[in-house]
């Protein structure tokens, strides 16, 4: 089996790549500064550069605690519909499980446990031919979360990988109500946006 070097996806206009494994100390600033460039029509600079400040710390924060989750890239969607701004994002992060002789048992049972706990029942896919569970649920408001979110989360095998595992988890809080027909539009982007993934 050849060695599985990374993976492309077809992102929409409107989201931006994030580096986490790599990332430098400017890299929140860099981003922020690059996807916010002027203000829109009818928000005062001032209040303007406010956003864009607190967008760079918040960034700071998410970089730091995905890179040590084992975060490998942060998705942001940085467009606006209706003139508000989309709030989603994606992580992919890769771990190890150790030496498995079935993949296919292991997201069986990740998409199984899913109902088990509670949410909803866990589905079997593939990623670019590689055996994947897609898990949805409703996160409770946490420490760092003061809103409850909906979460999706691809759980997939590295071809060739040895033992490497690779998680991608999307995340939005919708219009305020994560179980919405809002955040459910996002999701559907998310699964769009996830069918067009490829090992590379």
């Amino acid at each position: 089996m050849k060695t599985t070097s990374g993976y492309r996806l077809v992102l929409p206009p409107g989201w931006v790549q994030v580096p986490v494994r790599d990332a430098a100390p400017g890299t929140a600033h860099e981003v922020i500064s690059t996807a916010f460039r002027k203000p829109p029509e009818g928000i005062p600079r001032d209040a303007f550069t406010s956003a864009r400040i607190e967008l760079e710390r918040r960034l700071e924060r998410m970089i730091a605690k995905a890179k040590a989750n084992g975060g490998l890239e942060l998705f942001l969607a940085c467009g606006h519909a209706y003139a508000n701004p989309v709030p989603a994002s994606f992580l992919v992060a890769e771990g190890s499980l150790g030496s498995c002789d079935d993949p296919l048992a292991v997201v069986t049972a990740i998409a199984e446990a899913a109902a088990r706990d509670g949410g909803k029942p866990g589905q079997l896919t593939a990623l670019d031919g590689a055996p994947a569970a897609r898990v949805e649920r409703i996160a409770a408001p946490g420490p760092e979360d003061d809103q409850a979110s909906l979460r999706i989360e691809y759980t997939t095998p590295v071809p060739g990988g040895a033992g490497r595992w690779m998680v991608i988890t999307f995340s939005t809080l919708g219009d305020g109500d994560p179980a919405g027909e809002y955040a459910g539009l996002l999701a559907e982007l998310f699964d769009a946006i996830m069918s067009t993934f490829r090992w590379t």
